[in-house]
């Protein structure tokens, strides 16, 4: 136990139940920073119009769960390329300028040129970008910069412009999903 601190071992996952974001905020240290982050996303899901800080978390989580788990190729192909104009502003917003560095790179790598477009992306995807994709998604997972605990850092500093929406609409928001992801097999 450093400083007193539990390890994050011995920390529990926090699933999202309707917290305020001054709430998640208050329940560092009884839970796991990454699992409070995903609560975050999960409590923002469900917005249309966002401020700056709510973009950053979703941006960011977006980036972070995809190219854990399928690559950037998995980052740029999913709806999280959206986030694509916007990732590495996000990045260095939260003070991970290595992973800003190797997201820019990786963006790079797509040779886009003008506007940043679903298409634009799924054009630009060959074998040849996804082979340079691969060493951008190794040196991603060596995690240069600590990212949830920086994102965490971030949120509580701007707690004040993050706004859940109602929990009716995330009700609605929920039963959508959850009839979305049985008509077309998967989640959002």
């Amino acid at each position: 136990m450093a400083n007193g601190e539990p390890e994050v071992e011995q920390l529990k996952w926090k699933d999202y139940a309707g917290e305020s974001p001054r709430e998640l905020v208050a329940l560092k240290g009884r839970f796991r920073v990454d699992s409070l982050v995903c609560a975050f996303e999960e409590a923002l899901s469900a917005k249309s119009e966002l401020s700056w800080p709510e973009q950053v978390i979703l941006a960011v989580e977006g980036l972070e769960r995809e190219v854990n788990n399928g690559g950037f190729s998995q980052f740029f192909t999913n709806s999280t390329w959206e986030y694509v104009p916007t990732i590495v502003e996000a990045l260095n917003a939260i003070n991970c300028p290595n992973t800003a560095l190797i997201t820019k790179q990786a963006i790079e790598s797509l040779n886009l040129l003008g506007e940043i477009t679903e298409d634009a992306i799924q054009n630009a995807l060959t074998d040849q970008v996804a082979e340079e994709l691969a060493r951008f998604d190794e040196e991603f997972c060596e995690y240069p910069d600590p990212i949830a605990e920086r994102l965490f850092e971030y949120i509580a500093l701007h707690v004040n412009e993050i706004h859940f929406p109602s929990p009716e609409t995330r009700g609605l928001w929920q039963r959508l999903k959850a009839t979305v992801s049985r008509i077309f097999g998967r989640g959002r």
